[in-house]
């Protein structure tokens, strides 16, 4: 402070010499303590002005030398206004003297504002270099940020050219520095098609002033390799808010989208995956009992995939399915791992929508915190009913095959073809009479047993079958047996080799084919038997049919003279012949026709079997032929027969009408009183035509249902129906000749049922080869 006074001490001489002289000698301070005052005044202003600060300081100073220049200016004036004469000459003195003095004082305040503004200005200079070293500091700690960000960050002008970019960006482009970049476009970069995009966002940013926000871009860069880029642009404004470019900030998020593109691979994967095993997947949060069920696991169970009403997301709903046999076992499972981590792998019953129980094998693998406490189970539970219901019927095809070998007498043997040791079966031991607790050795004990006759084939055949010669063992022997006896064995086996192809076990059975083979020798000789008794059975058939045809052949001609004259002697004299007489007459002819009807039937019956070749026959049209030879009876009975798309078939096509034409006209014939309705119809099956013939007659009790196929069975008199009793019996022949069977289906007579009459129904095999 005190070098500050000193620096003002020139100053205060000169501005206070003549401000004081001039005061006194006014008689401005009238006493010593007006003097005082006015230099305390004077002190305390000057302090206040060291003590300030530069600009504070500068207004003081300001301030004083305006009320020193004022007030001296004042006294001036005054004192020479009382001392000098006033005359002219004084008075210009005067006035000469005032702006001497005026131009002094304005003098003094231009030294005084020199002075204070040279200290304001270096002041403001040491502000100036301090706020220059904090905007280089930050504009150094921006450029290290935006230089070392993992993102480009860049700024364009109005046409798109780079002013500013980072060191990514360079990195990017391949250029050494981001100046290399500066004055270039995205067109300097990218292909065209990118860059002509990459113009147009910028252009609609800079019109619209709207933002483009995370854009993904797919870019092919100097590297040759394709990015992409997840890229924000953002308008760029001057100070007074005009667009005057684009500045922006992109990312490569390559990685991240091929990490999204593996993920997405990988649950794809994960629900193919699922699918493909047929597995129902849950995921348990222990500490709130919540379970996640996939649409698989409700599915399993008979459930809609998504119904989480019938089947609510909680442990409970897996619980109450649980079979009550498996409950307990289950839970204690899933106690046992969530506790001592033990593998969670049971199978168990769940009770399905069907009300079944299927049986599913259920795993699963928990997830614990760092206090080991269990926080989260996952698994799956996969059907595995199919291999349950497999495994019991293995179980009981392996009771039944124990049963079976013990019923069967049959015996098994295992050889060890390296030690030549053998283990043979309690029952092998028994086919030959022998004490299951000695049982054989060595293949010795086998060799020894052979037949004389057998022995050389059986190890023969052995042999080839362990050498590859043969693909399958198979050997018939006889075995004595311990009474002296031989038994037939039949000998099956497989060989197992080892890795190197060598022979090392062989494994087979035996089966005691000695009944058998005894009744194989018996049905040999009856089947011997049987073929001869066939060939005189065919050769007596023939004979009779021969016999048949000639029979009634020749009485067909000595009864067509008998009837011939019956009817001329009825004709020629009938008035000469009484009642009685022309009854006789008349028993006489009609017994005559009735013969010849007979005779005809037996001859058309005897030659079903040597009947035409089989061809494709229509049988709408053998319906045609039919009504049409039945047209006077169809008349005369006011008869309705219907037929619709009947099939074609391979038949004998004469054998085929005389086969409806007897089913049709007994329909007609059997009528009863009402007019007879007849319908005809086919089913059709893979291998076979089923036809049917149904009416409205008389019917037949299903009691007489085989026996309407009888020749010569008659159900009536021929009072009430005229007839011989051979036409169902020929319908069966014509169809066993054709391969097939024709049977009466339930029926009823009138007196039972009187809406319904017969229904026959008649298989032919679609082929005959």
């Amino acid at each position: 402070m005190v070098d500050q006074m000193q620096d003002f001490a020139p100053l205060l001489t000169v501005l206070a010499k003549p401000v004081l002289t001039a005061a006194i000698d006014a008689g401005t301070f009238k006493s010593v303590a007006d003097l005082v005052t006015f230099f305390c005044v004077t002190v305390i202003s000057l302090v206040l002005i060291v003590w300030a600060t530069p600009t504070a300081k500068t207004r003081l100073l300001r301030v004083m030398a305006v009320l020193y220049c004022g007030s001296g200016i004042f006294h001036f004036l005054a004192y020479w206004h009382r001392h000098l004469p006033v005359k002219s000459s004084s008075v210009i003195v005067g006035s000469l003297v005032a702006m001497i003095l005026i131009l002094i004082m304005a003098l003094v305040i231009y030294v005084l504002k020199k002075f204070s503004g040279a200290e304001h200005l270096a002041e403001t200079q040491k502000s100036l270099n301090r706020a220059k070293q904090e905007l280089s500091r930050e504009q150094y700690l921006l450029s290290s940020l935006v230089d070392n960000l993992p993102d480009c960050i860049y700024f364009k002008d109005a046409d798109s050219r780079f002013i500013r970019c980072n060191q990514r960006t360079a990195d990017i482009f391949e250029l050494a520095t981001p100046e290399d970049a500066l004055g270039k476009s995205d067109h300097d970069f990218y292909r065209k098609e990118e860059a002509d995009e990459y113009r147009a966002d910028e252009l609609h940013i800079m019109q619209t002033g709207e933002p483009i926000i995370n854009k993904e871009e797919y870019e092919l860069l100097p590297d040759g390799q394709h990015h992409w880029m997840l890229s924000t642009k953002l308008p760029l404004r001057d100070a007074d808010g005009n667009i005057i470019g684009t500045f922006g900030l992109s990312r490569d998020i390559t990685q991240l989208k091929q990490a999204e593109a593996r993920l997405t691979e990988w649950r794809e994967r994960f629900e193919l995956a699922v699918k493909g095993t047929n597995d129902g997947l849950w995921d348990w949060n222990v500490q709130t009992d919540e379970v996640w069920y996939a649409a698989r696991f409700r599915e399993l169970l008979g459930f809609e995939g998504d119904d989480i009403i019938a089947f609510p997301n909680q442990l409970k709903s897996f619980i109450d399915r649980l079979h009550p046999e498996d409950r307990v076992r289950v839970m204690r499972s899933f106690d046992d791992h969530l506790e001592n981590r033990r593998p969670h792998d049971e199978e168990y019953r769940l009770h399905t929508v069907d009300g079944h129980d299927r049986w599913f094998r259920g795993r699963g693998q928990a997830k614990w915190d760092e206090n080991g406490k269990p926080v989260r189970m996952a698994g799956s539970i996969q059907d595995v009913h199919r291999r349950h219901q497999e495994q019991e019927e293995l179980n009981s095809l392996k009771l039944q095959l124990q049963q079976a070998l013990q019923g069967g007498n049959v015996g098994m043997w295992d050889w060890d073809v390296l030690t030549n040791e053998v283990i043979v079966s309690p029952e092998l031991m028994l086919q030959i009479g022998e004490d299951p607790e000695r049982p054989w050795t060595s293949l010795n004990d086998w060799n020894i047993r052979l037949h004389p006759d057998d022995r050389d084939a059986a190890v023969q055949r052995t042999q080839d079958y362990i050498a590859g010669r043969i693909e399958e063992y198979e050997s018939s022997f006889r075995l004595q047996h311990a009474n002296g006896g031989y038994r037939w064995i039949l000998s099956r086996g497989k060989l197992f080799r080892k890795d190197d192809g060598q022979p090392r076990r062989f494994i087979g059975v035996h089966v005691d084919l000695t009944e058998l083979r005894e009744a194989q020798e018996a049905l040999a000789d009856s089947e011997a038997r049987l073929t001869n008794r066939s060939a005189e059975l065919e050769r007596s058939n023939r004979e009779l049919q021969q016999f048949a045809y000639v029979a009634s052949h020749d009485l067909q001609e000595p009864l067509r003279s008998v009837v011939g004259f019956c009817q001329l002697l009825e004709r020629e004299y009938q008035d000469s012949l009484d009642d009685t007489g022309q009854m006789y007459l008349q028993m006489i002819v009609d017994g005559g026709k009735r013969m010849q009807q007979l005779i005809s039937d037996l001859l058309e019956y005897s030659r079903v079997g040597r009947g035409n070749s089989f061809e494709s026959v229509d049988l709408q049209d053998t319906m045609e032929q039919v009504t049409a030879l039945l047209h006077s009876a169809i008349t005369e009975s006011d008869a309705k027969v219907t037929f619709d798309a009947l099939p074609t078939v391979q038949a004998d096509g004469a054998q085929m009408v005389r086969l409806f034409q007897n089913l049709v006209g007994n329909a007609i014939k059997y009528r009863g009183d009402r007019s007879p309705v007849v319908k005809i119809w086919s089913e059709e099956s893979n291998t076979e035509w089923k036809l049917f013939v149904s009416d409205n007659g008389i019917g037949i009790d299903n009691e007489f249902s085989d026996q309407v196929f009888i020749i010569f069975k008659r159900l009536h008199t021929r009072e009430e129906y005229p007839g011989t009793g051979i036409g169902l019996a020929i319908c069966r022949r014509i169809v066993e000749r054709h391969r097939g069977q024709i049977r009466l289906l339930e029926s009823h007579s009138q007196q039972v049922d009187p809406d319904h009459g017969c229904t026959f129904e008649i298989i032919l095999p679609k082929s005959h080869t």
